[in-house]
């Protein structure tokens, strides 16, 4: 396993996931993962960070098939129950954390909408 992409695959199987599985759990289209696993594209840190986590092993196995003590890496193999769950969980995660974005956008927009009025009322007030 001499490429993050062969490493990948390996972490995938030995959970029993599809790609499919895995790109929902990054929140990437499901048309990119074959191309991590492939090396045909980068995957970024911040992925590598939330995969590393899910699957149990450092990031640096990962990236560079190594990790810091050098010592052979175990991948947690979960029961398909919990692995069920566990997708669950993270899609329940990302939906709530999405809500949230979404409404901190909608409060800005009102607030941006606010500023464009008063600015607008002092012009007309000042007449200029």
């Amino acid at each position: 396993m001499d490429t993050i992409g062969s490493r990948l695959r390996y972490l995938r199987k030995k959970k029993g996931l599809r790609q499919e599985d895995v790109a929902d759990i990054i929140k990437v289209d499901r048309s990119n993962f074959p191309h991590y696993e492939s090396n045909k594209r980068p995957i970024d840190d911040a992925n590598i960070t939330i995969l590393a986590d899910f699957f149990g092993v450092p990031e640096q196995w990962i990236k560079k098939g190594t990790d810091e003590s050098d010592a052979p890496v175990q991948v947690r193999q979960l029961p398909e129950s919990n692995q069920d769950s566990i997708i669950e969980e993270l899609k329940a995660t990302y939906e709530k954390v999405i809500e949230v974005k979404d409404g901190f956008i909608m409060n800005l927009q009102e607030q941006i909408a606010e500023l464009r009025r008063d600015k607008e009322f002092f012009r007309t007030s000042l007449g200029k």
